[in-house]
């Protein structure tokens, strides 16, 4: 079965003259053929370029960072943006200004901030991110879990100081009859009558209760 060309354009032919429709897909495939050899071997020279290119970024980077005045000195020069949770940002944007886009900048930095993490030489980078599995996406990654966590502990640490400073502004703790310690670890709150003659009778204590709500409730009873 053939089909007949109808313009120039779209067949390369003579007009009037018949092509079979095995040799268009065979056409096509030809061309994707010559297409992807091309882009694969682009793709293969670019990969080879970025790892060298990041090598020595992070090597630039680790280089600074041993002297906090030149450090200075090149940012001040670069301009090179806010400060940042990552101390790695300033230079990688520095160094990359005009190249990267917003979301790739912050992976790579993330990715450099975690190979100091796990304390990679300059020298054993680029072995380190070719074998690490995932590659720079995973690698940026594990530096966002590793913030992440931290964070959750800073903000627990500054609820714990804070409970403590409550706590510690109510005075002096009371003792408690030893029934009362017959509990789980936890907070509770106890509900205690004082008579005229200053007596002193607990009435009851509640279920364990959540810190947040202990702490509200401190807070209160101190306003």
């Amino acid at each position: 079965m053939s089909i007949q060309a109808k313009t120039d354009t779209k067949t390369g032919a003579s007009p009037g003259t018949t092509l079979s429709r095995e040799n268009i897909v065979q056409d096509a495939e030809k061309a994707i053929g010559e297409y992807a050899r091309v882009i694969d071997g682009a793709l293969a020279d670019a990969g080879s370029l970025l790892n060298r290119a990041l090598t020595e970024t992070y090597a630039a980077v680790c280089d600074l960072q041993r002297d906090p005045a030149r450090m200075q000195e090149f940012l001040t020069k670069k301009r090179s943006g806010p400060d940042s949770a990552n101390p790695i940002k300033p230079v990688v944007r520095a160094l990359w200004r005009g190249i990267l886009s917003r979301h790739t900048f912050h992976r790579y930095a993330s990715m450099f901030a975690f190979a100091q993490v796990k304390q990679v030489p300059p020298k054993d980078f680029r072995e380190w991110l070719e074998k690490f599995d995932g590659g720079i996406k995973a690698a940026a990654a594990e530096w966002a879990k590793l913030q992440k966590k931290a964070k959750g502990e800073g903000a627990n640490r500054a609820a714990t100081a804070a409970r403590d400073k409550i706590i510690a502004e109510l005075g002096d703790p009371i003792p408690l009859p030893s029934e009362v310690g017959n509990r789980d670890a936890g907070l509770y709150l106890g509900l205690i009558r004082v008579s005229v003659d200053s007596n002193a009778v607990l009435l009851t204590v509640s279920g364990q209760m959540k810190p947040t709500d202990i702490d509200a409730f401190l807070r209160r009873v101190k306003k």
